[in-house]
Parts: C-alpha cells; structure tokens; sequence
C-alpha cells in the first residue's frame, strides 16, 4: 500500500541489520525513516522553485552560460593583447630614444670639428 506518508530515509553508520545483509541498502549501511520531513513531491508543491527545470530551459541556460563566457574571454584576450601591444610599442619607443642618445654625442663632436676646423 502507498497509501501512507513517505519520509526521508537517513542512513545510518552501522552496518549490521536485515537490510544491509539483504543488499537492498549500499555500503551496507542501515537506512532509518524519518518521520515529519515532507517528500520531494511536497517541497515542490510548497515550493516551486525547488523543482528540477525542464530539459530544454536547461540547455537554454547552457548556451546563455556559454555566450557570457565567450563575450567574457573575449573581452579579456582584447584587453590582454591591447596591453601587450602597448608594452611592445612603448619597447620601440624607448629603443629609439635610446639610440638618439648614442648617436647624439658623435654627431655633437663631429659638429665640434666641424666648427673648429672652419673658425
């Protein structure tokens, strides 16, 4: 008869009992029934929230997961090559500065000759 009020079975941490020898329980645990906790069928009908959603609002929910993530790496590599890019060019930069100021000092002494050989 199912005619009567389910409750929530807890498993116990002893091993021994007519249902742990027969198999019917895993681990070999011994299950208590609880009584006073409502069946899953009664939290969601208190509840409705708490019922599984359907399939497809699930795949729908996996796409729109999915989308976030991708706009979300995107926007992250941009940002990551943007600052790549000016790390590279500010390199150049700093390069070219510093090979005007090697190049500086020779071209001010050769200018030097210069102006003394014509004074």
């Amino acid at each position: 008869g199912g005619s009567h009020r389910q409750g929530r079975v807890a498993v116990g941490a002893a091993g021994s009992g007519a249902a742990a020898r027969s198999g019917r329980e895993p681990h070999g645990r011994r299950a208590a029934v609880v009584e006073g906790m409502p069946t899953h069928a009664e939290v969601i009908a208190q509840n409705p929230l708490e019922a599984p959603a359907p399939f497809w609002d699930n795949v729908f929910y996996a796409f729109n997961g999915l989308a976030a993530f991708l706009i979300f790496s995107t926007v992250l590599g941009a940002f990551v090559l943007c600052c790549l890019g000016a790390i590279t060019r500010l390199e150049r930069l700093e390069d070219r500065w510093a090979s005007a100021r090697i190049a500086e000092p020779k071209q001010g002494g050769r200018r030097r000759e210069d102006e003394a050989k014509q004074s």
